[in-house]
């Protein structure tokens, strides 16, 4: 594997390039993430299962007239607020932003191996305490507080206030090896 901030810049790297088509995702998860080698044998992190992704409208959003999509554990707390919502009128809109906190929530099971940034120790807790924004970050360790900062950045419960992408890739570009760039 790369280093993990090598890992981590791909993976935004990659969201990035999904957004700049102006496509939403709406299911990043640990299962959509899968690990090649190029013809080097250099070891690439890639963003897979598009059958969720959406084109997003001229605001930057999607219609939620399907309801939401996605890996519950990893759903941005918009999104999982709507899944419940059964109002007539016009359709709630999601955006980008929803597919960066979804990252956020990868990122920090990817460098704590398995744990959750809103997990309490059940698994059936984690989408109640994300629409509640309450968040258990302490087993970050100080070996990954470089990532502490933008992880918190990316699961802010308001989507008007999380963290983008390219200041993420901006924070991560120093941590690179010089091969990664």
């Amino acid at each position: 594997m790369p280093p993990e901030p090598d890992a981590l810049y791909q993976m935004a790297d990659g969201l990035s390039y999904i957004h700049s088509r102006n496509l939403v995702h709406r299911d990043m998860s640990t299962g959509n993430v899968l690990i090649a080698k190029n013809d080097d044998q250099v070891v690439l992190l890639k963003i897979s299962d598009f059958g969720f992704c959406k084109p997003a409208s001229n605001t930057g959003s999607f219609s939620m007239s399907e309801g939401s999509k996605g890996t519950k554990k990893y759903v941005a707390p918009e999104m999982l607020k709507l899944m419940d919502q059964r109002s007539g009128g016009e359709k709630p809109r999601g955006n980008a932003s929803s597919d960066i906190f979804s990252m956020g929530c990868l990122f920090f099971t990817y460098l704590t191996k398995g744990l959750h940034p809103f997990s309490d120790g059940s698994i059936h807790t984690i989408p109640l305490n994300i629409i509640d924004n309450r968040q258990y970050l302490e087993s970050l360790d100080e070996r990954h507080g470089y990532a502490l900062p933008f992880i918190k950045g990316m699961i802010q419960a308001d989507p008007e206030t999380r963290l983008g992408l390219d200041k993420v890739k901006e924070q991560l570009l120093p941590l690179l090896r010089p091969s990664a760039v």
